[in-house]
């Protein structure tokens, strides 16, 4: 199963949903999740094209991967999990070399990330290694 950021937008912009549209938070809440959670399911691989955007800023790719580690943990992400791109693969390496482990660190100290808008339910690995799907947190726009 393949995934395509440009789908989504070809100027993808910031972390959150208070500051920017197009922004990794939404991204996330509304299509990683969901497709993650799905090739979970049905054991099969997430490809994650990077290309056909004007480019990333590094808090959107940040918000994306980071809570895809958070919500899931990166010993369930890495198997499934494939990103690509020809057109930026220094951003592949930053993202299994940066933001996986920060974020992984990040989950198991607890430290949630901020949610800025209302979302949908979503999916997430609770305190007894059930995946669950809910509302996580409400919107902290301060």
């Amino acid at each position: 199963m393949e995934i395509k950021i440009s789908e989504f937008s070809k100027t993808p912009l910031m972390r959150h949903c208070s500051v920017s549209e197009c922004s990794g938070e939404e991204y996330y809440h509304n299509y990683l999740n969901q497709a993650f959670k799905k090739a979970l399911d049905n054991r099969d691989e997430l490809i994650v094209n990077l290309d056909g955007v004007d480019g990333y800023s590094p808090s959107f790719i940040d918000e994306v991967f980071g809570n895809l580690v958070y919500d899931f943990t990166l010993n369930k992400v890495k198997p499934v999990l494939k990103i690509i791109s020809d057109e930026e693969p220094d951003w592949v390496n930053f993202i299994e070399k940066e933001t996986f482990s920060q974020w992984e660190k990040r989950r198991r100290t607890g430290h949630a990330p901020v949610v800025t808008a209302h979302h949908d339910a979503w999916w997430r690995m609770n305190d007894v290694g059930e995946i669950v799907q809910q509302i996580w947190g409400e919107p902290d726009n301060g």
